[in-house]
């Protein structure tokens, strides 16, 4: 007799694999027994038809028997079912009244010899041909076969045979004859056991790549549709496969096949036919309350469950256990939660409903969810959906809030437009669509301010219908903040935003507030973006008011005052008022962390390092790192907003980057961010900066006219006002290398003007000392050393050490042009003192060259900087330093034979001085070698008579030629 062709099976050859080997070994003459275990369609049978397809190929007798619902099989039904498929031949002869066969089960007088008698026939037929026996679905065995089943176990290693038996193991109940054998079968007969567990995504594409050659996408779509609705479950997938192509949502033409909406898919008849036998079993409560259990969806919490269809916890119990037990639910890894085993378990109960009693459930559903301390607005506003119930709108809006403040964009501008559309034409609506397209408009701002622009356009006009100045506000501002993204000029819409605001009355800026616990910017969001514009005066007004009213809840008005308080530290920051913006940007921090709102999170540390850690303390490189560390952490978490190089991430944060000498980092990064309008601005500044001081000057302009299409006469209004100032410097710095005074002048006074305008104090330093630059570049080193100086003064109040080097080191150029060396000494010293405090190598390397050039007579001394700055500029690749260090070295006198070697320096002087070369101070070394300060510095004086130098600094520069450091 020829079998059919044994089925094709995915994702299971290690199973496969392991009933051959028992087979083989059964075929040498070792038995044995093999428990294959799994639920319902996981493909228990497939692999024993495959199995009994081998075993036909090699001569096996297969004989096969089978259980059916407990309430059917009969006794001994599997065993009888077996042997009558047993082949009759004279050599061996069945003995007679076999397990009753003739009419009468057996007497438990008889039953030990009926048993005997089987397994003596069964080995009978063993020596004429090696058996393969297969007792399929024994979980619903009676007693008797399973003792049966445990004798012929025991016989099995002494004959060719190989018994597989098949069972549902999430089917047992405890009261189940299989669930009290297992245990002596497995400690008595030592079988080979094996779980069918779902099949995994690669084995389902396996499949559909086997059977439907469809494009990617389509493929994708495909698998995703089987993942979701069968789970892996091989017979869930052909019903739906099968279904699919009967619907005409799979369709063959020619050699290739086309997929249709998979939305408009049905639970396949025959899925639903078994899964109805298993509904009809319940009584009428519970099959009423597992309808309310698939209309709240694939996990069910309890709690939920049983509020929503008004049953106590004892009503529910009875009910769950006899779900579980039916399989049509299973326990959850979540807290007091059960699911469907299946999505198309509960598909298959949820259709089964009548529309309006759907709807009933949905409405009761989402009704329960709202009144929750804390509702999931996601699981209401999809009930409401579903129940056509108009308090959709309502909580799809509280649904994409909550998507944008996790970052999840996508989600927001989805949950919005679903609730627009739900309210559009609703006159009665006007408000929440007014505020709905302002959150869409939020939503959109990074990725599309064009789009968000024209949803502004709409919330316009509809606010002009209703003649809600509130509104208006709310709006017009908003739309100034989209123009700023668009480098559109936005000064009027900022002044009129202002004015609208200082207009409302209390009741109205209270409503502006409200509006604000959405995405749609008001007061908080407001001051934020005031700081900037540079707008510190209106940006603190607002802000502090927004800041003194009382908080509603932490959720709702957290994001207003994190807003708020960036607002403030940025303005704080701006107007020179160090110590009290460092404490409001901390708060700024904490609180959007405390939210979860981690792109204002990585917004409030980026503000924090710019305009607090950078400016005034640089030299804390402790703190930087542990900022710059924590902003990576936290914009890894803004998800899509992550651009990559490869697998590494790149982070839009440039400034650290450029001070620690990490250009190519900062550089490719740059390059990655600098398509988005929101980064732009910020990538430009560092990608000019570089490319300047890489002597790429073409480059540098190219970035410099994209961020200022007007140049130096662009208006005062950029949303990216601090950034844009780093730009109009780098543009004077370049124009001064270029020797174009005029340019340079305009460049500088723009600066200047929008510095004013701002009120803004830090960058003032930098500002007169680009002035001095000028005036040096005109041949005035009198009205140069002036402003020089007053740069200094500038970065001393308050505090602001990166710019008191530059101020420092231009007083000093300024000097030695002047021939007061000794001035020029004590600036340049001081100058280099800072940088290496700093961690600044382009700033060292700048500062180095200008020491070497005042050292020009000491020949020794001269050499040791340039090469120190030498060593610099090369690892940062910036040429034009390198260039002027050639020409340093081109003109300096023939260097004299060395005065000293590392030999004239005692051991512990030669610690001191590797120390104190890599920039450490008389404590810090002090600290290192476990001596006092005043030791250090007798050492330090020692070792300055023998090198024949007088400063630290020269001691370093004697060090770093030598390569003492390494």
């Amino acid at each position: 007799m020829l079998l059919d062709a044994p089925p094709v099976l995915y994702g299971r050859a290690s199973e496969r694999a392991a009933l051959q080997s028992a087979l083989a070994t059964a075929m040498a003459g070792r038995g044995s027994l093999a428990l294959l275990a799994g639920e319902a369609g996981i493909g228990k049978t497939a692999l024993v038809d495959a199995l009994a397809a081998d075993a036909w190929e090699q001569g096996v007798l297969t004989l096969r028997g089978h259980c059916y619902d407990s309430t059917v099989t009969p006794a001994y039904g599997p065993w009888r079912e077996l042997l009558g498929g047993a082949p009759r031949t004279a050599a061996v002869a069945a003995p007679g009244e076999l397990l009753g066969q003739g009419g009468a089960n057996p007497s438990p007088a008889s039953q030990e010899a009926q048993f005997a008698a089987v397994v003596r026939y069964l080995g009978a037929l063993a020596t004429q041909r090696p058996l393969l026996l297969v007792l399929e679905d024994q979980h619903w065995a009676d007693a008797d076969s399973l003792h049966l089943l445990r004798v012929l176990a025991r016989a099995l290693p002494s004959a060719p045979t190989l018994l597989v038996v098949t069972y549902r193991d999430v089917d047992l109940a405890s009261g189940d004859p299989l669930y009290r054998t297992l245990p002596m079968l497995v400690r008595e007969a030592r079988p080979q056991r094996l779980t069918l567990r779902r099949l995994g995504r690669e084995s389902i594409g396996e499949l559909v790549d086997a059977r439907y050659p469809l494009p990617q996408a389509e493929r994708e779509r495909l698998v995703d549709h089987l993942l979701a609705n069968a789970e892996g479950n091989p017979f869930f997938t052909e019903e739906i496969l099968r279904t699919l192509e009967h619907e005409q949502l799979l369709t063959r033409h020619g050699d290739h096949w086309e997929l249709g909406d998979l939305a408009q898919a049905h639970v396949p008849h025959l899925v639903r036919q078994m899964i109805d036998s298993r509904v009809d079993r319940l009584d009428d409560n519970a099959r009423r309350l597992l309808h309310v259990a698939a209309v709240i969806g694939s996990d069910v919490p309890l709690d939920l469950w049983a509020q929503a269809a008004g049953v106590s916890d004892e009503d529910l119990a009875p009910v769950v256990e006899r779900a579980l037990q039916a399989q049509l639910l299973a326990e959850s890894t979540q807290p007091a939660t059960l699911r469907f085993p299946h999505a198309i378990v509960r598909e298959a109960i949820y259709e089964s409903m009548i529309l309006p009693r759907r709807h009933a459930w949905h409405r009761r559903i989402g009704e329960v969810i709202a009144a929750q301390p804390q509702p999931d607005p996601d699981a209401a506003a999809h009930h409401f959906q579903r129940a056509r119930d108009p308090r959709a709108a309502e909580w799809l809006v509280r649904s994409g809030e909550r998507a944008s403040r996790a970052n999840a964009i996508q989600d927001a501008v989805d949950r919005y437009e679903q609730a627009l559309q739900l309210l559009e034409g609703d006159d009665q609506a006007l408000f929440q669509r007014v505020r709905l397209l302002c959150n869409l408009a939020g939503a959109y701002r990074y990725t599309n301010p064009a789009r968000a622009l024209a949803d502004l356009d709409r919330a316009r006009d509809l606010a002009d219908r209703m003649d809600d100045r509130t509104l208006a506000a709310v709006v017009r501002w908003n739309r100034a903040r989209i123009r700023g993204f668009l480098a559109e000029d936005t000064r009027a819409d900022i002044d009129q935003a202002i004015a609208a605001y200082h207009a409302l009355t209390a009741e109205e800026r209270q409503r502006v507030r409200e509006l604000g616990r959405g995405v749609a910017g008001s007061q908080g969001a407001l001051a934020q973006w005031l700081a900037h514009h540079g707008r510190y005066q209106d940006a603190l007004a607002i802000g502090e008011d927004c800041l003194a009213q009382p908080e509603a809840s932490p959720e709702d008005d957290g994001i207003e005052r994190g807003h708020a308080l960036l607002g403030v530290a940025l303005s704080q920051a701006g107007l020179g008022r160090p110590e009290k913006a460092r404490a409001t940007f901390a708060a700024a921090r904490q609180q959007f962390d405390r939210l979860a709102y981690h792109f204002m999170t990585a917004a409030a540390i980026k503000w924090e390092l710019l305009e607090d850690a950078l400016p005034f303390q640089p030299y804390n490189t402790e703190r930087i790192a542990r900022l710059v560390a924590e902003y990576g952490r936290v914009w890894l978490q803004t998800g899509g907003f992550t651009a990559r190089d490869g697998d590494e991430p790149l982070f839009p944060l440039y400034p650290p980057l450029l001070l620690a000498g990490h250009w190519e980092e900062a550089r490719r990064a740059a390059l990655a961010y600098v398509g988005d309008a929101y980064l732009r601005i910020d990538a430009l500044a560092a990608l000019a900066e570089i490319a300047r001081a890489r002597g790429e000057h073409s480059a540098a302009w190219d970035d410099i006219q994209q961020a200022f299409p007007n140049g130096p006469e662009t208006s005062f209004g950029t949303p990216f006002f601090v950034r844009s100032l780093a730009l109009q410097r780098c543009a004077a710095e370049l124009a001064l290398d270029e020797g174009r005074p005029d340019v340079a002048l305009a460049w500088i006074d723009a600066h200047d003007r929008w510095l004013d305008a701002a009120a803004r104090v830090l960058n003032r330093s930098e500002a007169a000392t680009l002035r001095a630059r000028h005036a040096e570049l005109r041949g005035d080193l009198g009205q140069a050393a002036h402003l020089a100086q007053q740069a200094c003064d500038l970065a001393r109040h308050p505090r602001q050490p990166l710019a008191l080097l530059t101020a420092a080191r231009a007083v000093g150029r300024i000097a030695r042009l002047q021939g007061r060396h000794s001035a020029a000494a004590t600036a340049l010293h001081d100058a280099l003192e800072l940088a290496d405090a700093c961690s600044a190598p382009y700033e060292q390397a700048l500062t180095l060259l200008e020491l070497a050039e005042l050292t020009q007579q000491q020949p020794d001394e001269a050499a040791a900087y340039t090469e120190r700055a030498a060593t610099l500029a090369r690892a940062l690749g910036a040429q034009p330093l390198l260039a002027r260090i050639s020409t340093q070295q081109a003109a300096a006198p023939a260097t004299a034979a060395p005065s000293a070697s590392a030999h004239d320096l005692s051991p512990r002087e030669l610690d001191v001085l590797r120390l104190v070369a890599r920039g450490l101070t008389d404590a810090d070394v002090a600290a290192q070698l476990h001596i006092s300060r005043r030791t250090v510095a007798g050492h330090l004086q020692s070792i300055y008579g023998k090198l024949g130098v007088s400063s630290r600094t020269a001691a370093a520069a004697w060090a770093f030629e030598r390569q003492l450091l390494e």
